[in-house]
């Protein structure tokens, strides 16, 4: 029983009522040694969820030495000792958190020197770390989907002044290949003003983007080139609304392949400058295929002036049109099957030839493979 009527009547107020378990313990010393060796811990007091938990009965629980009870294990007695004896020893306040596998469930301790003896409240937490662990799982199974991906993946929330407007955005979460392209760490990410991380943003018009598709709940995708902040190249952006609030942008990174384009793009503008510059005829043809896959005719691919001023038309008619239209006589001529058999076997030919059909030209044609296009010049 507790020592002071007074004292018990104070724990019986404060805490024979609260739902977290509570025990008063007054130190055992060796009866044989100086008074600071203790040996035991003695039970004073235990409120009714204390009772309830250990499933016992009041008066057999108080009173009770710590290494008596039998509803402990040694484990969980040798836990408790420890560290009500380090509480009493040293004044200091211990508080942690512990899986007990006797119980098969996890706990929030306090013990705190009160009185002459350590006053021990405990919570279970076994539902709020299942839950914790959970999200944990969650987190790391997103983190882990997020930094599998070859795209770059970030979101932010709006920040917003006195007037609702939108002024900046902050940081919520970020996958490696973000962090890849800035140079960064998470932590120095996350959390983070939008501007601060990319300044420039609001001057090349990524940031009113992201107003928009929060305004409008539209979201945008389209090429986006970025300059600034370490960061130099073309993105295939994705900005899509997250809640009311906020955005998610997934972006690849195309500099490559647009450089690629673009190389592309200035080499056929050489050939094209080439081509309709030359007084030779020049033209492409591309085949064209029945429903078993047999070339009976091809289209014009790239033609030159040249060839257009034979039959009085410009190159963009002629363009994409079948040749059978504008020089039907090359299906019986042999002029077809000379372009079909460089098609299929890629052999080149060089050779003159007499076009009469509506005409009366002498030419000298070579034909030569490019792929899946025949050159004819």
């Amino acid at each position: 029983m507790l020592k002071e009527p007074g004292t018990e009547r104070l724990f019986v107020q404060l805490f024979d009522d609260q739902p977290d378990a509570v025990v008063w313990y007054l130190p055992i010393f060796d009866a044989g040694a100086p008074r600071d060796r203790v040996i035991d811990f003695e039970v004073q007091y235990a409120n009714e969820a204390a009772i309830r938990f250990l499933g016992a009965k009041t008066t057999d629980v108080r009173g009770k030495s710590l290494r008596n009870m039998p509803w402990l294990d040694e484990a969980t007695v040798s836990v408790i000792f420890t560290q009500c004896l380090d509480v009493w020893n040293t004044g200091d306040t211990v508080e942690s958190t512990y899986y007990n596998a006797g119980f098969d469930r996890y706990f929030n301790v306090q013990r705190r020197k009160v009185e002459n003896g350590v006053l021990s409240i405990t919570r279970d937490r076994t539902d709020e770390h299942s839950s914790e662990l959970q999200a944990r799982l969650d987190r790391d199974l997103l983190s882990s989907i997020l930094n599998a991906s070859i795209n770059g993946l970030y979101a932010v929330e709006a920040v917003r002044d006195d007037e609702h407007k939108i002024i900046d955005f902050r940081f919520l979460t970020c996958n490696q290949k973000l962090l890849q392209v800035l140079g960064k760490r998470e932590q120095e990410v996350i959390g983070k003003s939008y501007h601060s991380i990319l300044p420039h943003s609001k001057e090349n018009g990524m940031f009113d983007m992201k107003c928009r598709v929060i305004e409008t709940g539209e979201p945008i995708e389209q090429e986006f080139y970025y300059k600034g902040s370490g960061v130099d190249g073309w993105f295939q952006i994705s900005i899509a609304p997250l809640g009311k609030n906020g955005v998610v942008e997934t972006f690849t990174d195309i500099t490559e392949s647009r450089r690629h384009k673009e190389i592309l793009a200035r080499s056929a503008d050489q050939f094209r400058t080439v081509v309709n510059t030359s007084k030779a005829g020049m033209f492409t043809l591309l085949p064209v295929a029945d429903d078993t896959g047999e070339v009976i005719d091809f289209r014009f691919g790239i033609v030159n002036q040249a060839v257009a001023s034979y039959i009085g038309q410009t190159a963009e008619i002629l363009t994409g049109a079948l040749a059978s239209v504008y020089f039907p006589a090359y299906t019986t001529n042999g002029l077809f099957d000379i372009y079909k058999d460089n098609f299929v076997s890629g052999k080149p030919y060089n050779f003159d030839f007499h076009y009469e059909d509506g005409y009366d030209v002498f030419f000298n044609i070579d034909v030569v493979n490019v792929g899946d296009q025949v050159l004819v010049t």
